[in-house]
């Protein structure tokens, strides 16, 4: 073969031993498509090909953020960070259903912080107790401060519903993290629930200083009245009062 014989594109390349063609090569410079060889099926594998152990490589990726699928950014659950981050977090100024802010004067913010800024079920959840707390009217304080005390317990005890002070947290103490931040918001809440639920404010007293005493609170004063420091009792109280005033009774803020 001629290197003037080879197509034009080839012109230059320095030969190399080709295989037969199967026909023979095309001349000029308009060349005729190119016909596929059809594949003669194999029926049993080569024997001269050496073994070869593959190339040890990293365990496949996860299919989590793949196939147009995010991945997650959410914190693993027991997250120690996430927990100190809620321990700093100030959270964000209570506000009634009027849309008017709550005070504390005790704040630095000089109004009621919460993690939440709507308290409507804190009181929805108080207007679902009523008929429970109904034949408590006109029995005596003592035994209806003990009623109260079970049936509060699981919405305002130590890591319950509305007890914001208190975060789940399996590896905390007593299972919980401590958020004291919101110790005045949760002792607001005391007050607003048991005022929606038609608790009298002498036994929801008496039942909170029961439980602090239970509890080993330092919050049960022997010399203060109803045994509850002044700043537990005056927030109960200010919860009291807010929803005596009907605010709350229309549910939650539109």
């Amino acid at each position: 073969m001629s290197l003037l014989s080879l197509p034009p594109s080839w012109r230059g390349v320095t030969p190399v031993s080709f295989p037969p063609p199967l026909s023979p090569p095309p001349t000029g410079d308009n060349l005729p498509a190119v016909q596929p060889s059809p594949i003669t099926p194999v029926n049993s594998p080569p024997t001269d090909v050496p073994n070869v152990t593959p190339a040890t490589g990293p365990e496949p990726l996860s299919p989590v953020g793949r196939r147009g699928v995010a991945p997650s950014v959410e914190p693993p659950s027991n997250s120690l960070e996430l927990e100190q981050e809620f321990q700093k977090w100030s959270g964000q100024i209570v506000r009634r259903p009027d849309g008017l802010p709550v005070l504390d004067p005790t704040s630095p913010t000089g109004y009621l912080m919460s993690p939440f800024s709507d308290l409507s079920d804190v009181a929805a959840a108080g207007r679902g107790l009523r008929p429970e707390i109904e034949y408590l009217i006109g029995i005596s304080p003592l035994p209806a401060a003990e009623y109260a005390y079970f049936t509060l317990r699981p919405y305002l005890g130590h890591g319950g519903t509305f007890d914001y002070q208190r975060r789940a947290y399996s590896f905390g103490k007593d299972g919980l993290t401590q958020l004291r931040q919101f110790r005045n918001v949760s002792n607001f809440n005391v007050g607003l629930l048991g005022q929606q639920a038609n608790l009298s404010l002498d036994p929801l007293l008496l039942a909170t200083a029961l439980y602090a005493a239970a509890t080993g609170s330092p919050v049960f004063r022997v010399d203060q009245p109803y045994f509850l420091d002044p700043q537990t009792r005056e927030l109960i109280e200010q919860g009291y009062r807010i929803g005596e005033s009907g605010v709350y009774d229309s549910g939650r803020r539109p």
